[in-house]
């Protein structure tokens, strides 16, 4: 899947490897949910950090930085994930598909 014309220009995988590209992810996911091309769809079972509303692209983090989202158009899913505490390479925003679930089906 390719994404719809509301969700398209998320619809790709980003690597986050410093503080700078977390926060322009942030932004980018911001404008996403405000222009309503994404909706948050944290689950509350699955909560490591505070709420995407509350997330800032200021750098006051916590450990875990977890959020997914949903194209309400055509269900396109996408992921923002940051350890930033251990740093890594699963750091990412990911369309497609959810990181959590492709690790478990290896």
């Amino acid at each position: 899947m390719a994404g719809c014309d509301l969700c398209v220009k998320y619809a790709t995988q980003i690597s986050i490897k410093s503080p700078s590209k977390l926060s322009n992810v942030i932004l980018m996911a911001k404008e996403a949910v405000s222009s309503g091309a994404l909706i948050v769809i944290d689950s509350k079972e699955e909560k490591y950090s505070r709420s995407f509303s509350e997330l800032g692209p200021d750098g006051c983090w916590d450990d875990i930085v977890n959020h997914r989202f949903i194209c309400p158009c055509c269900g396109a899913t996408f992921e923002l994930f940051a350890d930033t505490y251990h740093g890594g390479n699963l750091n990412a925003w990911y369309f497609g598909g959810f990181k959590s679930e492709s690790d478990s089906s290896s």
